[in-house]
C-alpha cells in the first residue's frame, strides 16, 4: 500500500489557498492517512469543503509575528516542527515553494521531500523540479503533485457545505436587501478591494457601474476585507443613487462569504482572494485585470470572464509599483463591465 504525503501548504494568501483545494481533495480522497499543514485562517474552508485529512497541522503564524517575544516565538517554532516530525517516514511535497517553507520541510526530517526550485536553493529537497509558472497558478500546483504521484486533474468547482448558521445569515440579508428595494431582485456581489493600489478600480467607476446595475434591476452588495475597502465602500454609497445597496465590508467570515455569494448572481472584483472564492462555488465571474497576469490568475470556471482596460501597463509596472497612473483599470470603461454584466444576468432571476 503506497504511503499518504505530508502536504507542506502554510499560505496565508487567500486566492492561493483557493485555486490549490480541488488539488487537497483528490489528495486526501485517494490517501486517507495524508498530513496536511495550513494556515489556521483556513480552516472554515477546510470544512466547508468537506476535506477531511486524517491529521492537520496548524503552522502558528500569528505567535510567530514581529508582536511575540522571541520566548513565544521560539516556543510555538518548536512545537509545530516536533509536530512536523513525528510523519517524516512520510513523504513531503512543499505545494508553494516559497522560501521558508523550503526551510520548513528540511527541519521536517523527511527523508523525500520535493519541491520547486525556481524560488530558492534546490538543497532544501532531494527532489527539486522546475516548474512551469507561466501557466495557471492551479495547474502548477498539479504539476508539482504529479512529480510525486500521477494524480488525475480534478475540477476547479468546489462544492461547499454552508453550515446552518451561515445560511440563516445569507436568508436574513436577503431579506434585509428586499425590504430596503422593496423589490424582489436578483443580487450583485462586488468586490470593492484589492491587495494592492495598483490592482483597483476607481470609485467614479464602481459608481457608474452600479447605478447601471440599479436601473437594469439589479441589486449590489459590497465586500471587501479591511478598512480601506470600508471606506471605498462608504464613498461609492454616498455618491451613488440611493438603490437597495448594502456595505458588507469587514463584516463576513468565510463561511458567511461563500453563503452570500453561493445566493448572488453575479461577481465583480479586482484579482483577489475573494474573487477565486466566487469562481470555485461555480457562479459567473467579471475579473478587473491591469497589472497581473491572467494567464495565471483569471478567475476559473467557463462562467468567469477577465476584463481589461484598453491602455496597457509600462514595462516597469508591478504589483505593487505603478508608474502610469494606474492607467490599465483607469481605461477600464464601467460601460463595458456593465455590458458584460448584463449579458451573464440575462434570464437570471431572483
Amino acid at each position: 500500500m503506497k504511503k499518504s504525503p505530508i502536504l507542506l501548504f502554510p499560505t496565508h494568501y487567500l486566492g492561493n489557498f483557493v485555486l490549490c483545494l480541488p488539488w487537497i481533495r483528490v489528495i486526501v480522497e485517494q490517501y486517507p492517512g495524508t498530513v496536511l499543514v495550513i494556515d489556521p485562517r483556513f480552516k472554515e474552508l477546510l470544512n466547508m469543503a468537506s476535506i477531511t485529512p486524517k491529521t492537520v497541522i496548524f503552522y502558528p503564524r500569528s505567535m510567530l509575528s514581529k508582536r511575540q517575544t522571541l520566548r513565544i516565538k521560539l516556543t510555538h517554532f518548536l512545537k509545530f516542527i516536533g509536530q512536523l516530525r513525528r510523519y517524516k517516514a512520510l513523504d513531503l511535497i512543499d505545494l508553494e515553494g516559497e522560501r521558508f517553507t523550503g526551510i520548513l520541510s528540511l527541519l521536517s526530517g523527511s527523508k523525500n521531500r520535493i519541491g520547486p526550485k525556481q524560488k530558492h536553493s534546490s538543497w532544501l529537497y532531494t527532489q527539486s523540479h522546475d516548474l512551469n509558472y507561466t501557466r495557471h497558478r492551479f495547474d502548477s500546483y498539479g504539476e508539482i503533485i504529479n512529480k510525486w504521484r500521477d494524480i488525475k486533474t480534478p475540477l476547479n468547482e468546489v462544492k461547499y457545505t454552508i453550515p446552518g448558521m451561515a445560511t440563516n445569515y445569507s436568508q436574513g440579508l436577503s431579506q434585509a436587501l428586499d425590504q430596503s428595494s422593496k423589490l424582489q431582485l436578483p443580487l450583485v456581489t462586488v468586490h470593492v478591494g484589492a491587495s494592492t493600489y495598483t490592482k483597483r478600480w476607481p470609485v467614479s467607476h464602481f459608481i457608474e457601474m452600479a447605478t447601471s446595475l440599479h436601473n437594469n434591476g439589479y441589486r449590489t452588495a459590497w465586500i471587501g476585507a479591511d478598512q480601506e475597502d470600508l471606506n471605498i465602500a462608504k464613498l461609492i454609497e454616498a455618491e451613488s443613487l440611493k438603490f437597495g445597496s448594502v456595505n458588507l465590508c469587514g463584516k463576513l467570515s468565510y463561511v458567511e462569504l461563500i453563503s452570500l455569494l453561493k445566493s448572488t448572481s453575479l461577481f465583480v472584483g479586482a484579482d483577489s482572494g475573494p474573487m477565486h472564492i466566487a469562481a470555485s462555488t461555480g457562479i459567473p465571474v467579471i475579473g478587473l485585470f491591469g497589472v497581473t497576469n491572467d494567464a495565471i490568475w483569471a478567475p476559473l470556471g467557463n462562467k468567469s470572464e477577465v476584463l481589461r482596460g484598453t491602455l496597457s501597463c509600462e514595462l516597469s509596472c508591478r504589483n505593487k509599483l505603478c508608474v502610469a497612473d494606474n492607467r490599465c483599470m483607469v481605461s477600464l470603461n464601467p460601460k463595458r463591465v456593465v455590458e458584460s454584466a448584463l449579458s451573464k444576468l440575462v434570464g437570471i432571476t431572483c
